[in-house]
């Protein structure tokens, strides 16, 4: 009988460990939402607990399970089990030698692993699974972690200790290495973390201490005073890092045994989200990411403004127990019970109200002097809350009518804003509300208005529908009701009002939109339909005839080129590229060039020129120059499919207003195609991996894997 059948498999916590991450996630707030694409068992994984997961040189991803091992090519997993001859359900760990060997740590010994042949070759392998066991007892068949180092050495932490696998006469022979020394109170020999570092010394954990075998065989021990979770990881910088009950730990550079060891210590008052860790990994663009359970921090390089050195992302699905990276710079996630999770290089973050918002339905965002700030309301009352960012949560401030107001509107969009003097305006459905300059936004909850302005002072309406401030800092007024409808500008210098009309050349209408072009051109957008430009004093109105698309217009914007785009309800969305031109030329964009949606609502743009219209069923970035178009939508972590506003922050990133919730995306530049994920080559002297696979091959199979990277893309990021 095989050891690993009447042995439970080796989990990564102890039971104490278990327990104290779950009563901490109870009372843990719950993070923001990644853009994450979940891997189960109902995709084709043998067991939805991964121990491991690991790319290859040929770009193939390995997942180690407690139900054997998968591997995935971007389409489907192909996965092999005890009945393909695996000595073990449990497989905790798996490496690729330098000569490209596969060997895999199990619960029933170690093994190396032949894949099946390329497809060019007709030899079938003689053994898939060449077993060596370590010892006769269970816990020295159980294997935890394996590495290899420079001299072809194969490394084996197991349950009894550390053991060695080298080659003699062209045999694997095994032999116990003790070197670990069990501390007074210790009980436990268990090897949980094995490494080797850039010097080629080996790096041993324990639960009781930290160990360190140096390439001339003599070994450094470090006695650690809370318990090890297993977890080693060294930087590309050489920076040695273990995980720990207590924290993260920094070790100095080349620590000795009796002297100062630990640099500096990451805990919760660091914004790690607990000090128990569980996974680390750095990714190919040199973050530092830490799996502390039901969560991913992510190391930030300085503090941010409440003094963190993480940022915490909550996974609801599993504890994070290893993470790993595709050559799309995509994060893979290993969970205990939650299978594997695909977090997207470039993604979406979506907030809601687990994450500080008081409401989901998100009206208007904007930035003031002190960041970002987003108007919403709640889905159950309409109550109307500006909430502020701190770069991790939102803080909201339930709005309040002045006093004699009793009816808020309906606008969105261009609504509530803070001027370029500091004072705040909002709209109402009874006045305009002028609130003097204030330090914090939960003073708007109870700040006198410095004036409210209706009818009486100028106001054409008093249902305040858009407000917009241009660049000499005046205030334009959109208004919206029977009779009303129409346009107000409040003139700074003279703090009066002057009301437009048809007559002046501009539709008989409400505006909808505003915004200034790089010549101080306003530009405005109506309910009805059509574009009026204000220059000089004088308006020139821009109707369908002209090519501006049909519909309400819900939004402009102006690019960094000096172009200015429009979003329609009814005809999608449209360029001009010389505002100022006598006869501007209009450019259309709808689901002909493929946008998912002619209701386009917003517009915004990334630092690297590219364009994102936000519609009725997604996000489409347009590239200008090329004409192509990828498309987001809630499969790839957007909060709703319907985007009713979008804004770029300072720092670059983008947020996208749904009704249900906000999503950030932090844009990237394309990435240069990577090459193909398996390339087919004979081998004369040794098998190489690639196989599993010949059934399908031929003419289509042999297209759908070199263009894995594209494709595999295209199912979560929606090329």
């Amino acid at each position: 009988m095989r050891v690993a059948d009447r042995k439970v498999a080796c989990r990564p916590f102890r039971p104490a460990l278990l327990l104290s991450l779950l009563l901490a996630a109870m009372a843990e707030a719950t993070a923001e939402r990644l853009p994450v694409k979940h891997y189960t068992t109902a995709d084709g994984l043998p067991r939805d607990t991964i121990t491991r997961i690991v790319q290859d040189a040929r770009g193939y991803l390995w997942f180690c399970s407690t139900e054997g091992l998968s591997r995935f090519d971007g389409y489907r997993f192909v996965n092999y089990g005890i009945e393909q001859g695996l000595p073990s359900r449990n497989v905790n760990d798996l490496i690729e030698t330098r000569a490209g060997d596969y060997w895999l740590a199990t619960n029933n010994g170690v093994c190396r692993f032949v894949p099946d042949p390329l497809p060019q070759t007709t030899a079938a392998p003689a053994e898939r699974f060449v077993v060596y066991h370590l010892g006769t007892t269970v816990s020295q068949q159980i294997v935890n972690r394996i590495c290899e180092d420079q001299a072809g050495t194969i490394w084996c932490g197991t349950n009894a200790g550390l053991y060695r696998l080298d080659q003699v006469n062209g045999q694997w022979v095994s032999a116990f290495v003790g070197i670990i020394r069990l501390v007074e109170g210790a009980w436990d020999p268990a090897v949980k973390g094995l490494m080797k570092d850039r010097r080629g010394d080996l790096w041993i954990s324990t639960v009781f201490g930290l160990f360190r075998r140096h390439t001339d065989g003599h070994t450094d021990t470090f006695i650690i005073k809370k318990g090890l979770t297993g977890v080693l990881m060294e930087d590309r910088a050489g920076q040695v890092y273990f995980g720990t009950e207590a924290g993260l730990y920094q070790l100095v550079p080349d620590p000795k045994p009796g002297g100062s060891v630990v640099a500096h210590v990451y805990t919760r008052k660091d914004g790690l989200a607990r000090d128990i860790i569980t996974s680390l990994f750095q990714s190919s663009d040199g973050t530092l990411w830490v799996g502390t359970g039901l969560e991913l921090n992510k190391f930030l390089p300085a503090r941010d403004q409440a003094g963190r050195s993480f940022h915490t992302y909550r996974i609801t699905d599993g504890f994070v127990i290893t993470i790993t990276e595709d050559r799309q710079g995509n994060l893979w996630l290993g969970t205990d019970g939650g299978g594997a999770l695909k977090l997207a290089a470039n993604g979406f973050i979506t907030y809601g109200e687990a994450d500080g918002l008081p409401g989901p339905r998100i009206a208007s965002i904007m930035q003031n002097q002190r960041g970002l700030c987003v108007l919403s309301a709640s889905a159950a009352n309409d109550k109307p809350f500006i909430s502020g960012f701190d770069s991790r949560r939102f803080s909201g401030t339930l709005l309040a009518l002045p006093k004699g107001l009793s009816y808020w509107g309906w606008g969105w969009y261009q609504v509530m804003f803070e001027d370029s003097r500091g004072e705040w305006w909002m709209p109402t459905g009874e006045g305009l509300v002028r609130y003097p300059a204030l330090s914090r936004l939960e003073q708007l909850a109870h700040a006198r208005p410095k004036a409210i302005y209706t009818k009486r002072d100028g106001l054409l309406g008093e249902l305040i529908f858009r407000l917009f401030e241009d660049s000499h800092g005046d205030i334009w007024v959109g208004t919206i009701n029977r009779g009303d409808d129409g346009l107000t500008r409040w003139e700074r210098a003279t703090e009066t009002f002057h009301r437009y009309s048809p007559a002046d050349g501009i539709a008989d209408a409400a505006p909808t939109a505003f915004c200034e072009d790089a010549a101080g051109n306003l530009w405005i957008g109506f309910y009805t339909g059509g574009l009026a430009r204000y220059s000089a004093g004088r308006f020139t109105f821009f109707g369908a005839d002209s090519g501006v698309p049909a519909g309400l217009i819900r939004g402009l914007y102006v690019d960094a080129a000096g172009r200015l785009w429009v979003a329609s309800n009814e005809g999608g969305a449209a360029r001009v590229d010389d505002p100022a031109a006598a006869s501007p030329r209009f450019v259309t964009y709808t689901t002909a060039n493929g946008l998912l949606s002619n209701q386009a609502t917003c517009v915004t743009e990334d630092q690297w020129g590219m364009i994102y219209i936000g519609t009725g069923r997604g996000v489409a970035r347009l590239d200008p120059a090329t004409g192509r178009v990828k498309t987001y939508t809630a499969a790839d972590g957007l909060a709703s499919n319907f985007v009713n506003v979008a804004l770029r922050d300072r720092t670059g990133a983008l947020w996208f207003g749904t009704l249900n919730g906000i999503s950030r995306l932090l844009p990237e530049p394309d990435r240069p195609a990577p090459p193909p994920s398996v390339r087919h080559r004979r081998v004369a002297h040794r098998r190489r991996p690639g196989g599993a696979l010949r059934t399908r091959r031929g003419r289509s199979g042999r297209a759908r894997l070199e263009r894995q990277p594209q494709s595999d893309s295209d199912r979560f990021l929606r090329h």
